[in-house]
């Protein structure tokens, strides 16, 4: 992971081909003319980078993203014994999971399943739900920011439910007025173009827009290729 400084000071040069207006350049970077007085574009930069940043991890693995393990979440398993279910509250930062596994299981679970899922109503039937073999995990708003991870499920003789891997993808530490944030080089680009999109629409220049995320779509499926 490297330190980056704010995003209008790396800002990459982009293509200046992507139609509507020429895009001026200037040593080698993208300059956006604001055609309102409002206030400069670097102040829209600011301000889009977080949602582009949110964006972005939500597209590219998990391998280039940094990732936490939760040790407090061993102290924080409400089980059913009713049923051999159960579940974690989610830290304040999770974005979404990377491994998850209970002592007992035979695999962690990779990938969960929210409450509008089909396959949320099964795990309400003993005999349909996740297990031992096949355990399933789904998150659920409980009100405000709390969320929980429930788990499906241990046997029903099962004393103790115990948390033996939760490792997730947390949210990036980032604010409009942040002045730096981690992030993998070989996003650095990306981040680039899907920030420009964001930008562009600020200016309603859809055409650009869809461009410069199609350029970032093509940059992340050229780094899940290699």
């Amino acid at each position: 992971m490297q330190e980056l400084t704010p995003f209008g000071e790396w800002l990459a040069k982009t293509n200046p081909a992507a139609g509507g207006d020429p895009i001026p350049v200037t040593n080698g970077l993208l300059v956006l003319r604001p055609t309102r007085e409002e206030k400069p574009i670097e102040d829209y930069i600011r301000e889009m980078l977080p949602d582009a940043l949110m964006l972005l991890i939500g597209l590219v693995p998990d391998e280039y993203l940094e990732s936490k393990t939760d040790s407090a979440a061993k102290a924080s398993v409400v089980k059913k014994p009713q049923d051999g279910s159960g579940y974690i509250t989610l830290p304040a930062d999770y974005f979404r999971l990377k491994r998850f596994k209970m002592f007992g299981w035979e695999r962690p679970v990779m990938t969960t399943i929210d409450e509008n899922s089909p396959e949320y109503s099964l795990q309400s039937n003993e005999y349909l739900r996740g297990g031992v073999s096949r355990p399933v995990c789904a998150v659920r708003k409980y009100g405000g920011n709390v969320n929980r991870l429930e788990y499906y499920s241990l046997p029903k003789f099962f004393e103790e439910h115990v948390v033996e891997e939760f490792i997730y993808i947390p949210k990036p530490n980032i604010s409009v007025l942040s002045t730096s944030f981690a992030l993998d080089t070989r996003l650095e680009l990306p981040l680039v173009y899907v920030c420009a999109s964001l930008v562009y629409k600020v200016y309603e220049k859809q055409e650009q827009a869809d461009v410069m995320m199609q350029t970032a779509l093509a940059h992340i499926k050229t780094l899940t290729n290699n």
